[in-house]
């Protein structure tokens, strides 16, 4: 596996390489909006909300003591399917030019931003201050995790513009189911399975919803008429 160097290449390096091939696309306002959404999502629905209903419900907390794998799954699929929500509200009404290559690089906005904060900035600190832990594989499987994460967030933001262009709200259920699947299968994993096999096991699920989601939105792209990138303002 890849070491500390390449932890950092990848969450760093590349999504400034992304910014830039924005930049000389002329989507760069896109990335852009890709990448406060992520922001947007994390402090509202990741970080704010769960902590908000805990604290509001005492019977939420009881349960999450009695059935911790029910309630973890709950909560991230409940945080996938909002995730959804907010990045259709978000392409629908921000979006001015509703084109592939803006589904493209809305979905790369955010999956960038994910891997420079998750993993990009926490592995910065780890090389530089001693105080904080150094683990290098650990790092390592983040950014293979995240790389697969911008190939999901791409295939997501296609077919969330797939939804808007042709009013078809299927697009978006697909997306929302996409989602929560993966999100549960993750939470879910490390309650099943021993602790030397949920690393790999959860690495897996995510390389395998980026490739598929990404594989889709190639073919959804290059479809007859889908090569037709015009805006649908």
């Amino acid at each position: 596996m890849a070491d500390m160097p390449g932890a950092i290449i990848i969450s760093i390096v590349l999504p400034f390489i992304l910014f830039g091939i924005s930049i000389g696309r002329r989507r760069a306002p896109v990335f852009l909006l890709g990448v406060s959404t992520y922001v947007l999502g994390l402090l509202v629905i990741r970080l704010h909300l769960p902590d908000h209903l805990l604290g509001r419900s005492r019977m939420l907390e009881i349960w999450q003591m009695r059935h911790p794998a029910v309630f973890s799954v709950l909560i991230g699929s409940a945080g996938a399917a909002a995730g959804e929500l907010l990045r259709f509200l978000v392409m629908f009404l921000l979006l001015k030019r509703k084109t592939w290559q803006s589904a493209v690089f809305f979905g790369t906005g955010q999956g960038s931003a994910e891997a420079l904060l998750l993993v990009g900035v926490p592995a910065v600190g780890a090389l530089i201050s001693p105080s904080i832990p150094h683990h290098p594989d650990v790092y390592a499987a983040a950014s293979v995790e995240q790389l697969s994460i911008v190939m999901m967030q791409i295939g997501l933001s296609v077919l969330m513009l797939q939804c808007i262009r042709r009013w078809d709200w299927r697009y978006l259920a697909a997306a929302v189911i996409s989602h929560t699947a993966i999100v549960t299968m993750v939470g879910f994993l490390p309650f099943i399975l021993h602790p030397a096999h949920q690393l790999a096991a959860i690495l897996t699920v995510f390389i395998a919803g980026g490739l598929l989601l990404a594989g889709y939105a190639g073919i959804a792209i290059r479809r007859p008429g889908g090569e037709n990138d015009h805006p649908a303002e």
